[in-house]
């Protein structure tokens, strides 16, 4: 798989689904982008950089939210081709 497969690859699916989940059920809207990609490989490893940005409506009784974060992940080729993540770091830009 090539830089630009594994580039494909998480635009389709979204690495966040499951940390922005509890966040997607309470609010109305939930609006998540990745940015910045950086892809970087050689042989069976990989690393894969990115900023996310991700804002919510006000639902009702709720005040609207909004927030970002960068990524870092370490991806592997296994025997079968597939790549599978080994270490994913999430830094949120919020303070504290």
């Amino acid at each position: 798989m090539t830089c630009r497969a594994i580039r494909r690859l998480f635009e389709a699916i979204g690495v966040f689904v499951v940390l922005f989940a509890g966040l997607a059920l309470a609010y109305n809207q939930f609006i998540m982008s990745l940015s910045n990609w950086r892809i970087d490989g050689n042989g069976d490893l990989a690393v894969v950089t990115n900023d996310v940005h991700w804002q919510s409506d006000a639902g009702e009784g709720k005040e609207a939210a909004a927030g970002g974060a960068k990524q870092f992940m370490l991806l592997a080729r296994q025997g079968d081709g597939k790549w599978v993540r080994k270490i994913v770091i999430y830094n949120s830009d919020q303070p504290g």
